[in-house]
């Protein structure tokens, strides 16, 4: 990685030739770094993994490649009919992670959007939106449960009238893509069933401080 002096970002090596000569000024900026954001996917996705199997019989279309060692990130690139939960829990299985964080855009054809019940511990479904739509952002983590990788993930996505929908991610099918950044997170950020909302939530370091007369415990990082 390298600095470019004059806007401050942070580049691939590998990649940086694709900025190089660029004169960013205000005015062209964002349509020259959208130019090489663009190059750089086609690069990603000139050499791509193989693909994960979704179950015995088929392989699901999503294709990744790790970018980084430390920390740990992947670039995954998912194709039309793939189901984003269902194949990031496959993905974390396989890679064997237990912590992780990330963030994606893309757009669906069929999104199942859930809010949180917090008297019944449950999720309820808000909305089902069987249209293309476009993934304006989701961000989520991944961690373990019972010793199995969960997907936690929320989601805003925007229709055809310029309206969003966001919530908790229930389902979701790409078409025809969705672009997603996955970081392993480092051990002190892993979550942990939490028994009185019933979710996994980060299990923090036993350092404790105090506030009046309640203990909190912080993050020690």
């Amino acid at each position: 990685m390298h600095e470019r002096a004059d806007t401050g970002l942070e580049v691939n090596d590998g990649q940086g030739d694709a900025l190089a000569g660029l004169k960013l000024s205000d005015e062209r900026f964002y349509g020259e770094f959208m130019r090489w954001r663009l190059h750089s996917i086609q690069l990603v996705r000139s050499d791509l993994r193989e693909k994960v199997s979704c179950d015995e019989n088929r392989e699901c279309d999503m294709r990744w490649k790790q970018i980084e060692e430390e920390p740990k990130t992947f670039v995954l690139i998912f194709e039309t009919r793939d189901e984003i939960a269902a194949v990031l829990k496959l993905f974390a299985k396989e890679q064997g992670l237990a912590g992780s964080s990330f963030k994606a855009i893309g757009a669906l054809s069929f999104t199942r959007l859930g809010w949180f019940n917090w008297e019944t511990k449950k999720y309820e479904l808000a909305s089902i939106l069987e249209e293309q739509v476009e993934l304006l952002s989701l961000i989520g983590d991944i961690a373990l449960k019972d010793g199995q990788p969960q997907v936690h993930a929320h989601l805003v996505v925007g229709r055809r009238d310029g309206t969003a929908h966001g919530g908790h991610l229930l389902e979701a099918h790409v078409r025809p893509t969705c672009e997603l950044i996955l970081i392993e997170s480092p051990a002190h950020l892993h979550k942990k069933f939490d028994p009185e909302s019933g979710l996994a939530l980060i299990q923090l370091w036993p350092s404790l401080t105090t506030c009046g007369k309640k203990t909190i415990r912080y993050v020690n990082i």
